[in-house]
């Protein structure tokens, strides 16, 4: 979420909310190469890199306006996921898991 704030412009963040990310991401094509993190406050790097493509972008935008209100803007969705303690799982494409 961070690294689509600076892509809005941090000088918008308020008016950017889980909905505005969705049109922003489809209207830019955006996909992402994010570095996983660990540790106690999620802020230890760990070396290795997660690729999301636009559709899984939109995949995980999409479950999260269902988790958290669509209308709050991205540090409050932030917040949210992090006391909320969401975590979200994409299985390859063309597999399937229950």
């Amino acid at each position: 979420m961070k690294k689509l704030i600076e892509m809005f412009g941090r000088n918008k963040v308020r008016q950017f909310n889980l909905t505005a990310a969705e049109q922003f991401v489809k209207e830019n094509d955006i996909s992402m190469k994010i570095e996983k993190r660990g540790g106690r406050f999620h802020q230890e790097r760990l070396g290795e890199f997660s690729v999301f493509s636009t559709a899984e972008l939109i995949t995980v935008i999409t479950f999260l306006k269902r988790k958290v209100s669509s209308h709050l803007w991205m540090n409050a969705v932030i917040g949210a996921i992090l006391n909320q303690q969401i975590t979200i799982t994409l299985s390859l494409e063309g597999n399937s898991y229950d």
